[in-house]
C-alpha cells in the first residue's frame, strides 16, 4: 500500500508541476501580448517623449514598471481567488467534498517571485521595441 501511495503522490506532483508550468507560460504570454499591444498603440506617445528629451532607458524602464504592475496585480488576484478556493475546500462547503490544503508564507513568496519574474521577462521585448522608436519616422507617418 505504501508503494502505491508514494507513486500516486509522485504522479500528482508531476501533474501539478506540468499545470504550474503551463500557467506560468500562459501568464508570461499574456503579459507580453498586453504590453506589445500597449506599446503599439502608444508608439506616437513614445516618439514625442523621445523628441522632447526622454532617453531610451527612461522609456524602457516605464514599460518594465507597467509589466511589473500587471504581474503583481495578477499575483494578488490569483492569491485572493486561491485563498477563497482553499477556504471553501477546507471547510466542507464545497460540492467537491473536503480537501486539506494550507497557504504558507513560502507559497505566497513563490507566487510573488514568479509574478515579479514574469513581469520583468514579459516587459523586456515590448520595452526594447518602445525604446528603439525613431521619432522622425513615427511622427512623419512612415
Amino acid at each position: 500500500y505504501e508503494f502505491w501511495s508514494r507513486k500516486g503522490t509522485r504522479l500528482f506532483d508531476g501533474f501539478a508541476g506540468i499545470i504550474g508550468f503551463i500557467t506560468v507560460l500562459a501568464g508570461g504570454t499574456a503579459i507580453v501580448v498586453t504590453q506589445l499591444m500597449s506599446v503599439t498603440s502608444r508608439i506616437k506617445e513614445f516618439a514625442i517623449l523621445k523628441s522632447t528629451g526622454w532617453k531610451n532607458r527612461h522609456i524602457f524602464t516605464n514599460v518594465i514598471y507597467e509589466s511589473l504592475t500587471l504581474g503583481i496585480l495578477g499575483a494578488i488576484i490569483g492569491l485572493g481567488l486561491g485563498s477563497i478556493l482553499v477556504f471553501f475546500l477546507s471547510t466542507g462547503n464545497s460540492p467537491f467534498g473536503t480537501a486539506s490544503a494550507i497557504i504558507t508564507l513560502e507559497g505566497v513568496l513563490e507566487v510573488v517571485a514568479y509574478a515579479l519574474g514574469l513581469g520583468i521577462l514579459g516587459g523586456l521585448y515590448p520595452g526594447i521595441k518602445a525604446s528603439r522608436v525613431r521619432p522622425v519616422v513615427v511622427l512623419k507617418g512612415e
